[in-house]
């Protein structure tokens, strides 16, 4: 899955890492609907989720919240949640485009920041009960 680093994500970055503002290390996993998709932009932000981006969430899943995203260890200029993919039990049907990664674990929800989106390498299509795991692998 290539991945749009949003400018919203960069920001974040830089003022966490580089700035030591106060910081907590909480990112969440998000499917994308593929109705209406249009594109991925670096200018997609959080507060436009189900708005003014050009996709919408995909929220016909079972779990209560985005799902966590839990990172192993960096290694070679890349981390990835691998050991503990984020798992999601579909209760709806029809097609997911991608995933999106933000620091807010509610389910459609616009408050925090997006980090990134990025599409499957093929669209997915998802009837009530299938189970969605999701792989995000970070490198710089």
């Amino acid at each position: 899955m290539a991945v749009v680093v949003t400018t919203e994500g960069k920001n974040d970055n830089l003022t966490q890492y580089f700035k030591g503002s106060s910081y907590t290390a909480a990112f969440f996993v998000g499917l994308v609907n593929n109705a209406s998709f249009t594109a991925f932009a670096a200018g997609d932000t959080a507060a436009q989720i189900n708005g003014t981006n050009q996709w919408i969430e995909w929220t016909a899943y079972s779990e209560s919240v985005r799902q966590t995203l839990t990172l192993g260890t960096a290694s070679g200029a890349s981390i990835d949640n691998s050991a503990s993919k984020a798992t999601f039990t579909i209760n709806g049907s029809g097609t997911l485009n991608g995933a999106f990664i933000a620091t807010s674990s509610t389910k459609a929800g616009t408050s925090g920041k997006l980090w990134g989106e990025g599409s499957f390498s093929a669209t997915q299509a998802v009837v009530s009960g299938n189970v969605i795991t999701v792989t995000a692998t970070m490198t710089e």
